[in-house]
């Protein structure tokens, strides 16, 4: 990582210096478009919103985005360099939603290391683009039902990675802890 790069390596950082009364979203691999479900031109958070990016490519969040939604959130907004399979630096329980747009794995691993940080009555937010939906619920669905986690929402939208990329289809699963 070079001095350049406008975050911090996990170990050890995230969920520090949050306003304890904001709802705390995490998202794992953001890239260049951090939480497309809501707009894939900028961050938008909600008023008592804080949010954290979990990136393997710390080089992500040297892109115009990040430095906007960082002038515009302040602290609300902390990026961090690692992946999910580092979530151990994350306190049991401790978010409030779980953002992963294009996390695909091994379900029962990754659905494991997910489920321990969420709060209960946290939100698990994930999808997937080209027609890979139902492939994805093929494979999340029975291991979501296995730890309890309710279907709230299917979304899908018209995505553009990037502008002089085709849009494709993109589906988004909430679903809620138990």
């Amino acid at each position: 990582m070079t001095p350049d790069h406008h975050c911090t390596y996990l170990k050890g950082s995230l969920n520090k210096n949050m306003p304890e009364d904001f709802r705390k979203i995490l998202e794992i691999g953001p890239a260049i478009k951090p939480m497309h479900h809501r707009s894939q031109d900028e961050l938008r958070l909600e008023d008592g919103e804080a949010y954290q990016a979990v990136d393997k490519h710390p080089e992500v969040f040297d892109f115009p985005i990040w430095h906007e939604a960082k002038a515009t959130y302040g602290d609300r907004v902390q990026t961090f360099h690692g992946d999910r399979a580092e979530l151990a630096q994350i306190p049991d329980a401790s978010i409030d939603e779980l953002v992963a747009l294009g996390t695909m794995g091994q379900p029962s691993e990754t659905l494991v290391a997910f489920d321990r940080v969420l709060k209960s009555g946290g939100l698990l937010r994930f999808g997937t683009g080209g027609g890979y939906a139902e492939t994805m619920m093929a494979e999340w669905g029975p291991e979501l039902a296995a730890l309890g986690y309710q279907p709230v929402d299917k979304t899908s939208y018209d995505y553009i990675p990037k502008a002089d990329q085709k849009k494709f289809s993109y589906t988004v699963f909430l679903f809620q802890k138990p």
